[in-house]
């Protein structure tokens, strides 16, 4: 299912509170990356995911992990 990039969306989203969301992916205000697509930070370090627990993800019945890294996973589907 294709994710709505919306401000309501943008606001539920955790990205931000993600062990691997570093201080430039905060600094470029980003976020919401099942919908959005793979950063482009290149001081992304992989860990804890918490992609499973975020309301936009459990909402709309995605079931990818590292959508920060992986991208949309609409656009895979």
């Amino acid at each position: 299912m294709k994710v709505l990039n919306n401000q309501e969306n943008f606001q539920k989203c955790i990205c931000g509170a993600c062990a691997s969301h570093c201080q430039s992916m905060k600094d470029k205000m980003e976020g919401l990356y099942c919908d959005r697509g793979a950063t482009s930070c290149e001081d992304l370090v992989v860990r804890d995911c918490m992609c499973k627990s975020c309301p936009v993800s459990i909402e709309n019945g995605l079931e990818q992990e590292f959508s920060c890294l992986n991208g949309c996973q609409a656009d895979r589907d």
